[in-house]
């Protein structure tokens, strides 16, 4: 009866720290995605920024009719395809995708907004985790 007992208590200790490695890779994975969203957008970024430093500053919007305009990618030397900027997204990879809205703010200002999405456990009851950073360029003269 003591050997049963015994036994049964290192079955649940057992089990109790494979919960807890368990938690603790899927905490590891949403960490990394964060990180890797945080890269992705900052890389959004610095892409618009090297391509309106390399063209004119009205070139990165096209005709958007008003809205803001939607991109898969921008590189430092060209703009991706325009998508529906309520469901289109530009794959990076098999986790992430991304789209980046540029709208004009004022005359010589621009708000561009890129945003990243990915499915995750640790991301709510819909599982999708989204990271987003918005940033202005203006047009500025020498």
């Amino acid at each position: 009866m003591e050997v049963l007992f015994a036994l049964s208590i290192v079955v649940i200790a057992l089990l109790a720290l494979m919960g807890a490695a368990i938690t603790s890779l899927k905490n590891a994975r949403h960490s990394k995605n964060m990180v890797l969203a945080n890269h992705y957008t900052q890389q959004a970024m610095e892409n618009v920024r090297a391509y309106k430093n390399r063209n004119e500053f009205d070139a990165l919007v096209g005709d958007c009719s008003g809205n803001p305009c939607c991109y898969e990618e921008i590189t430092s030397s060209g703009l991706g395809d325009i998508i529906n900027c309520s469901s289109g997204w530009g794959s990076i990879d098999s986790v992430f995708q991304r789209r980046i809205e540029i709208e004009d703010e004022e005359v010589d200002l621009k708000k561009v907004t890129a945003i990243i999405s990915w499915t995750d456990t640790g991301c709510g009851t819909d599982n999708l985790c989204e990271a987003e950073i918005v940033g202005y360029l203006s047009q500025w003269s020498n």
